[in-house]
């Protein structure tokens, strides 16, 4: 047996929750850093063979009591178990001996396993990374209060839970380490120096070990007298180059500000000059963009100064701080904060006569007031090539949009959402700006969503398919050579008569264009629901090659602001009416007409036909004026008039003249009778009676 230095620690490993196994350690090995699992590989050996695979997922607790500090816990989750050898005759006996190694993570490890979609909205990072840390189980707590930014949208795609959060943390400046305590792990979440508490026993003395203690003996006795002591200190000094990092997105809010953020450190060396430039940055307003700059250049700068210690103070943790004292060099002697541990635990040795491995930590810190960022090396997961989803909404809208056309859509993956109006985020869709079409896609479609940059965060809606609920308008491919625009009427009434025809659509409710493109049926054809409006700023021409029909259900109103000009090279007929209704025509010229008939004209009017001129009625034929009527015809100048009947003709004025300027003959068949209430004059060159 070795003497009482080499018994100085005692270990013991449980396997389970409280009163499970307890196993004898024969050494521990393990490594633990900021924003990193920890790693603890523990030899263990028993009298009795184990049997492994029950044991993986069980919880392990390890004590470590070393003579003069306080215990040092390691707890976690066995994840591999091993057999490692069987050797007869341990301490002297007979007795077997089974030695074992389990590897010991945190429960977080297992949640890196899994792999999942959800969309988080309206919510800060922290309030994100809460919920998916509390789904999981996982114990933690949060020492940071500066991930507060609000996320409009959030897709954890197809990542673990734990890698989603973890780059959640690296992006927005949190970081984190494990407290391992008798009974439990717990993950601790930081964003500042001042999170980070100091170790039991906060100052460790500088004492490097002397040359003059030779012999291995010399040296475990040196190292045991003072657990406080650091034995060896590394400055490194190491640098990327990284001096800016600037980043760059676009508001298509505000689409010509430039949304860009930069953010510069002193140089601290002649090649510290480099700068980062990363587009997308993810963000929409500078000042979000300014914090994620920032942040992004802390994560590269803050191991540029850091030390490597070895101490055998084995209560040493990671993400605690402590005082380093008694150093020659005066500048080292101030406050560090511990990143990376490495610590290795042997225990009693399980033969005598083999010498045993003192106990050491290798530590990597950096001085307690660097502001530490997690690197930035989750990858961010990447949505490759488009995938559809479903145009959502809220109950009893067909469609919805916001002031710049954006829709809301359901993902097939996504397991959580109503498909309802809160199903993602406002998505634009793709539309041919001031040019070209605007469709806004209707709720129950499915529509292809590709994403900006790859990033699910940025969909993008840059189509829409069919699928068996929404069919194409016409059948295919019976109607394979018909292309068309087709719309639906909005929340339509199928109740309520339009009162019109309905005209050759495949169904009501629609305004279509379609183009039909079928050899010798080649047509373009419109279809207006309701009302139609065309407007030309300056000319119209239509050219028709054969026939034309205008068929109108209703009234129809033309107003010609100035000339008109109908040019007919045939025929023309009109009808107004028809044999079930008369039709009127009313003409109303404020102006003058003209008619020039170059052949003969015919008016058959089958009622009475009523001329009536304001001024004077000039008639200028060049043969024959035939006139005909069958009871009267009647000329009236104020009292004078002319009567026509089939029988007589009777002249009524005031003073009757009838002149001829060559013979005047008045003859009568029967009896002439001239009779004048006054005188009667017969006047001529020979007046001759009979």
């Amino acid at each position: 047996m070795a003497d009482g230095y080499d018994r100085q620690t005692t270990v013991t490993l449980t396997l389970g929750d409280g009163g499970g196994e307890q196993l004898k350690m024969f050494q521990l090995r393990a490594s633990e850093g900021l924003s990193r699992h920890f790693h603890i590989e523990v030899e263990v050996i028993t009298q009795v063979e184990i049997e492994l695979l029950p044991n993986i997922g069980l919880p392990a607790a390890l004590e470590a009591q070393t003579e003069g500090e306080h215990n040092r816990y390691f707890h976690g989750t066995v994840v591999d178990a091993k057999f490692l050898r069987y050797e007869e005759g341990l301490g002297g006996d007979d007795s077997p001996g089974f030695f074992y190694m389990f590897t010991l993570k945190p429960d977080a490890y297992l949640h890196q396993k899994g792999k999942y979609f959800r969309i988080f909205q309206n919510k800060s990072v922290m309030s994100i990374i809460t919920e998916t840390f509390e789904r999981c189980g996982i114990l933690f707590e949060a020492k940071a209060n500066s991930a507060q930014r609000q996320l409009t949208y959030c897709v954890q795609y197809g990542e673990s839970d734990f890698d989603f959060a973890s780059r959640l943390m690296e992006e927005y400046g949190l970081y984190y380490y494990y407290l391992h305590e008798a009974a439990s792990h717990k993950l601790i979440i930081c964003d500042k120096p001042s999170s980070h508490p100091a170790l039991p026993n906060s100052k460790l003395t500088y004492n490097p070990v002397s040359a003059s203690l030779s012999t291995p003996e010399a040296i475990k006795r040196h190292l045991r007298q003072r657990n406080t002591f650091v034995q060896e200190w590394t400055e490194i000094a190491q640098s990327g180059g990284e001096q800016t990092f600037t980043m760059r997105d676009f508001d298509f809010m505000a689409p010509g500000s430039s949304v860009e953020s930069v953010k510069t450190e002193e140089s601290a060396h002649e090649n510290d000059k480099i700068e980062v430039y990363d587009w997308p940055g993810r963000y929409w307003e500078t000042g979000d963009g300014d914090t994620l700059a920032m942040i992004a250049l802390e994560a590269r700068r803050a191991m540029r100064v850091r030390f490597l210690a070895k101490s055998s103070y084995m209560s040493a943790q990671t993400g605690h701080t402590f005082k380093l004292a008694e150093h020659h060099h005066d500048r080292f002697n101030r406050g560090y904060m511990i990143v990376e541990l490495k610590t290795t635990i042997a225990a009693e040795q399980y033969r005598s006569g083999i010498e045993a491995t003192p106990n050491t930590v290798a530590f990597t810190c950096i001085p307690d007031d660097t502001q530490y960022r997690a690197p930035q090396t989750t990858p961010r997961p990447v949505a490759r090539g488009p995938e559809t989803a479903v145009v959502t909404g809220p109950e009893g809208e067909e469609i919805w949009v916001d002031e710049y056309g954006r829709i809301k859509v359901q993902f097939h993956w996504d397991r959580d959402g109503k498909k309802d109006d809160k199903s993602s985020c406002w998505i634009r869709v793709t539309q041919h700006s001031h040019l070209g079409t605007i469709t806004h896609p209707r709720i129950g479609h499915e529509v292809l969503v590709e994403f900006i940059g790859g990033n699910p965060d940025r969909p993008i809606v840059v189509g829409s398919v069919y699928n068996a609920g929404h069919k194409p308008v016409y059948e295919l491919p019976k109607h394979k050579t018909k292309s068309l625009w087709r719309t639906k009427t909005y929340k339509e009434d199928k109740s309520v008569a339009m009162g019109v025809k309905k005209l050759d659509t495949k169904d009501p409710g629609a305004n279509e264009l379609r183009f039909e493109d079928a050899t010798g049926e080649e047509e373009l054809f419109i279809h207006a629901e309701k009302d139609m409006n065309i407007r030309v700023r300056d000319n119209e021409t239509h050219h028709i090659g054969t026939d034309q029909a205008i068929e109108i259900g209703q009234d129809r109103t033309e107003t010609v602001d100035r000339d008109e000009k109908v040019h007919i090279k045939g025929d023309r007929e009109k009808e107004v009416g028809d044999k079930n209704k008369n039709g009127n025509e009313k003409i109303k010229l404020h102006g003058n007409q003209e008619q020039e008939i170059l052949g003969n004209r015919e008016v058959d009017i089958k009622g009475s036909d009523e001329l009536k001129i304001g001024q004077s009625l000039e008639i200028d034929v060049g043969t024959t004026i035939h006139i005909k009527a069958n009871q009267k015809i009647t000329i009236e100048v104020g009292g004078t008039s002319i009567t026509m009947d089939p029988t007589s003709l009777k002249a009524m004025t005031t003073l009757l003249t009838a002149q001829g300027t060559g013979t005047a003959t008045l003859k009568s068949g029967g009896q002439t009778t001239v009779e004048a209430s006054g005188l009667v004059t017969v006047k001529g060159g020979m007046v001759m009676i009979n």
